[in-house]
This record gives structure tokens, C-alpha cells and sequence, in this order.
């Protein structure tokens, strides 16, 4: 789940990275292990940007997952906060996570806080609770590009709360 506004070009970067990186060395592990891997994104962005989110479904191929991300620009936002919350409920009903026993992990990656102000929309917390409800966990990065100073401590905060609450809470794996 990844915030794709324009304060976020290099943190982007250092994911197409790190997936390229971390693939490699899965294909080099000895004794050839059987690792199903189902790599989902979603990206967002905030109202009045050329989209809220984009959900590209999961794939068990590493190169198609790369894919998604070579098209990935940033650009948008302009204000503090981004909307995360449409993002967390992309991730946790528009993907088809896999059944138990599977771990079911995602990623926040983005350097706002989110809107709390949008009337009608799923907050974060409600979300969350249903991600632990089924089982998904978050791990979440935050990334500080120095602007985002007004809100860093909402930022955390919020992102903090996701993880642990994910983490915690959920009975599963």
C-alpha cells in the first residue's frame, strides 16, 4: 500500500528495489524451497489527483508484480494529509488475500497522515479492526521527506496504531 503523491519519487524507487533484490535471492536459496509468494499493490494518492486508489490484484510472479510498479509515478497530493484511509480499505477488501493457513501481510508505505476530515468515508481505526478480523497484518513504514512537518506526529501515530493493532490482536499467524 503505497502513497504515490510526489514527495514519494525515491521511496518509490527503493521499492521496485528492494522487490528486484529480494526475488534474486529467494531464486538463489539452496535446495530450491517452496515459497508461494502473492504480491498485490495498491496505490494512493488524494482527492482531486488523477485517482484515490489503483488496486493491481495478486500475482504469484515476481516480474508481473515488478510491472505494476514500473508504471508508478509520484506526483499529486499538494497538502499534508493524503487519503490513507481509502487506501487501508482498498487493501483489506478489494484484494483477494488467500485463505488460512497463508500469512497475510501487508505494507504501508507513505509520508502523511490521513485525512481524518473526508464526511462518508471508512476511517482508519474501523479498517483496521476489520484487517484484524480477517487476519491481516500491516507492517508500516514511514517515510519523512522533511515538509511533512504539521502532521508527522498524526503520521506516526496513525501508522503505529495500524501495526500494533494488526499485530496484536490478530489470532492467526
Amino acid at each position: 500500500v503505497v502513497d504515490t503523491t510526489g514527495s514519494m519519487g525515491e521511496e518509490i524507487a527503493r521499492v521496485r528495489s528492494m522487490i528486484a533484490d529480494v526475488s534474486a535471492r529467494i531464486g538463489k536459496l539452496p535446495g530450491n524451497p517452496k515459497l508461494r509468494l502473492g504480491l498485490g499493490l495498491v496505490l494512493y494518492r488524494d482527492h482531486g489527483d488523477v485517482y484515490v486508489t489503483q488496486v493491481h490484484k495478486f500475482t504469484d510472479s515476481v516480474q508481473t508484480f515488478l510491472g505494476y510498479l514500473q508504471g508508478v509515478t509520484a506526483d499529486g497530493g499538494g497538502d499534508d494529509p493524503e487519503d490513507v484511509n481509502a487506501a487501508l480499505k482498498a487493501a483489506v477488501e478489494e484484494l483477494d488475500w488467500a485463505d488460512p493457513p497463508a500469512l497475510r501481510l501487508a505494507f504501508l508505505i507513505g509520508d502523511a497522515a490521513p485525512h481524518l476530515d473526508y464526511q462518508g468515508e471508512k476511517q482508519y481505526l474501523p479498517v483496521t479492526l476489520e484487517a484484524v478480523s480477517r487476519g491481516i497484518k500491516f507492517m508500516t513504514v514511514s517515510c519523512t521527506q522533511g515538509w511533512h512537518t504539521s502532521l508527522d506526529n498524526m503520521r506516526e501515530y496513525v501508522w503505529r496504531h495500524v501495526a500494533l493493532l494488526t499485530r496484536m490482536l490478530s489470532s492467526e499467524v
